[in-house]
């Protein structure tokens, strides 16, 4: 995440993206394969420690970004992968992005945030996976069939992240 904020940084600064910073949102996302492949980690002994330190690098990010003149910004917290076993350091990553989010608010009267919740989204899809349209959430598929929920042991179909998009317009929506 470091390097594709540093990127659009730089883009930015060299006008190749207009950003009207009245009308634009930043967007951060850290994947489910950048938290929950720790899983098997067995040399962390204190997972807080860990992840915040994880976090010091999000945040710089998101400063670097604040200092362009973005006011809006859009967090969403990372889904656990029961697929391949839930992982309770997904819950504790959660818990601590959301308290930075709280501090950053705090710290920049300016910013209007919004945490977007993917891990409540794919626990009621992956809970009520008919409903959805999915018919199979424990194999994986590099294809494009709409009834697979995993497309790779760390990353979603397409109809998952259509999912994630109706959400967070959805939350968008209810901010305004």
């Amino acid at each position: 995440m470091t390097e594709q904020g540093d990127q659009w940084v730089q883009a930015w600064k060299s006008n190749l993206i207009k950003a009207p910073t009245k009308s634009s949102l930043a967007a951060f996302f850290i994947g489910i394969n950048d938290t929950g492949d720790t899983k098997s980690w067995t040399n962390i002994t204190d997972w807080t420690a860990f992840w915040n330190t994880e976090l010091d690098s999000y945040f710089k990010v998101v400063e670097r970004v604040y200092g362009t003149g973005l006011r809006s910004f859009l967090f969403l917290n990372v889904p656990d992968r029961p697929i391949s076993g839930s992982n309770p350091q997904i819950a504790t990553f959660n818990s601590l992005l959301i308290r930075r989010i709280a501090a950053f608010k705090n710290l920049k009267k300016d910013v209007h945030t919004i945490l977007f919740d993917t891990n409540k989204l794919f626990s009621d899809v992956l809970n009520n996976a008919a409903v959805y349209g999915f018919t199979n959430t424990t194999g994986y598929c590099q294809c494009s069939d709409p009834g697979y929920f995993w497309y790779n042991a760390g990353h979603v179909t397409e109809p998952v992240h259509r999912l994630i998009a109706d959400g967070v317009m959805g939350a968008l929506q209810e901010a305004k």
